[in-house]
């Protein structure tokens, strides 16, 4: 009697959970206009790597000239310029999805469900 009465609570709270009640609002402030400047890189998986401009000798910035397309640069050198998409809280760009945040002057990419780096830009 017992195991079923857990049963049935552990049925009615699996099957009370709502996706939308935990998933974040969609992105919906301003980013077009705007220049960042990569500051650090982190690969958490399969062992932790950090590195920086400092370390790898070059400087990385995106600039999203308007509200679809962006500049790439490294080493001050315009690499590609390609569109983008900001969908929800992730943003594709040239074709490479990346988790999307921003917080104050800081804008954060996450490509961590492919085992890929989080890249941490600040504003200019």
């Amino acid at each position: 009697m017992f195991k079923t009465l857990v049963l049935m609570l552990l049925c009615i709270t699996i099957s009370s959970c709502n996706k939308k009640d935990i998933t974040e609002p969609p992105f919906t402030g301003q980013i077009t206009l705007s220049k960042w400047e990569w500051i650090k890189s982190e690969i958490i998986w399969p062992n932790y790597d950090l590195t920086t401009p400092q370390s790898v000798g070059y400087s990385h910035q995106l600039e999203f000239i308007n509200d679809s397309q962006i500049k790439i640069f490294y080493a001050d050198t315009l690499q590609n310029f390609c569109e983008y998409v900001i969908e929800n809280n992730s943003i594709i760009i040239c074709n490479s999805s990346y988790g999307f945040e921003m917080k104050s002057d800081t804008l954060i990419l996450s490509q961590v469900y492919v085992d890929g780096p989080i890249k941490y830009y600040k504003k200019l």
